[in-house]
């Protein structure tokens, strides 16, 4: 392994620098769903398959994890295996990208593991299987002197102004998929409200927002909380949106979202179809009823972009939120972060990832 204290290098490797022997970095993230029983034991045997390839890092806190990759000498050649959900990956990403002073060119090559509960980067990027099983792959190959191909994936820059008990100041991440409002954010509300998650909670939020909704335009004799989950759930979010430079007329948006790569929630939702095509973001923003929602949901199933009268959706460059009631908390790659007085959302850098066809 390198010697601590040195930070990430210039310069990137491809598959003619075969005097290069990368290492792999497995950042273990013991708060993840599958890493919660026995973390020293799972650590114990990625170190078995690891050998001389590499090292395990387990980081239970930001802090912790920035400390590690600080005194790491990551490079470009390198493999950085988030073992944990898409939110690791967000911040293994966020916190190298700071350390190499943003400059993609030199960041490591990062693999997500399988280890949430939705892990639509490593979906995206065709990782399939479990973590163990990536892990090794890809030593298998390193061993037998192969390189995996890569390729790159967009991410979005997403900058504002954040407020704090000491006043305000910068906010700026790197992220892949943005609810700032809507029906998005409001998702990942009642998602992360559920005990056991994955396709089965997405089933149970759609079906019960669906119920709630009917239930109320029907009359229906049903509880005010059940009546009021639909209601919370489809409520729009107050905001003053522009979308390369065009303000857009509506201020209540029932969707305020934003892609950079087509996002695939465990096969029951495909959202951000647009950004499917490399160097795209997607946008939306608009006022979209409920009953809207509900019918686009076949749509949403099949990733085909909505159809709605009220909705602004497409692709663009830039995009501005400011919010008229009160803060916006923003869900960034599942996770929330709170008290924004304003978002600007750009093209970010791009990211590689491997795809574990072998380049020789």
């Amino acid at each position: 392994m390198p010697a601590p204290g040195r930070r990430c290098r210039t310069g990137r490797s491809n598959s003619t620098d075969s005097f290069v022997m990368p290492t792999i970095h497995v950042i273990l993230n013991p708060n993840a769903r599958r890493n919660r029983t026995d973390t020293e034991a799972r650590a114990a045997m990625i170190r078995r398959i690891l050998g001389s390839q590499g090292a395990v890092h387990c980081t239970r806190t930001l802090a912790e994890l920035r400390q590690t990759l600080e005194r790491l000498a990551i490079t470009p050649a390198d493999y950085v295996v988030c073992d944990g959900g898409d939110g690791s990956v967000h911040w293994a990403v966020n916190t190298l990208a700071d350390l190499c002073g943003g400059d993609e060119a030199r960041l490591p090559i990062f693999v997500p593991a399988r280890a949430g509960t939705i892990d639509f980067v490593a979906t995206k990027a065709g990782i399939f299987g479990s973590p163990t099983r990536v892990i090794r792959d890809l030593t298998s190959a390193l061993r037998r002197g192969a390189r995996p191909r890569t390729k790159e994936l967009d991410t979005l820059r997403i900058e504002g102004i954040e407020s704090g008990p000491s006043g305000t100041r910068a906010f700026s991440r790197i992220g892949f998929a943005l609810a700032a409002g809507g029906v998005g954010a409001r998702f990942f509300d009642r998602y992360y409200e559920e005990r056991s998650r994955g396709r089965r909670a997405i089933a149970k939020i759609l079906s019960r927002a669906v119920g709630s909704h009917l239930s109320a335009r029907a009359r229906l004799p049903v509880s005010q909380d059940f009546r009021d989950y639909g209601r919370d759930l489809f409520r729009p979010t107050l905001a003053r949106v522009t979308i390369d430079g065009k303000e857009l007329a509506t201020t209540e948006h029932g969707a305020l979202h934003a892609g950079s790569i087509d996002v695939n929630f465990r096969g029951m939702l495909r959202v951000f179809p647009l950004a499917k095509q490399s160097g795209v973001l997607h946008f939306q923003a608009g006022s979209i009823l409920p009953g809207e929602i509900i019918r686009s949901l076949p749509r949403l199933y099949r990733g085909a972009p909505l159809s709605t009268t009220g909705l602004t959706e497409l692709a663009g460059k830039e995009m501005t939120i400011v919010p008229l009631d009160g803060e916006l908390n923003p869900i960034i790659d599942g996770e929330r972060f709170e008290h924004l007085q304003r978002l600007c959302v750009e093209r970010g850098p791009k990211v590689r990832v491997p795809t574990f066809g072998v380049d020789h």
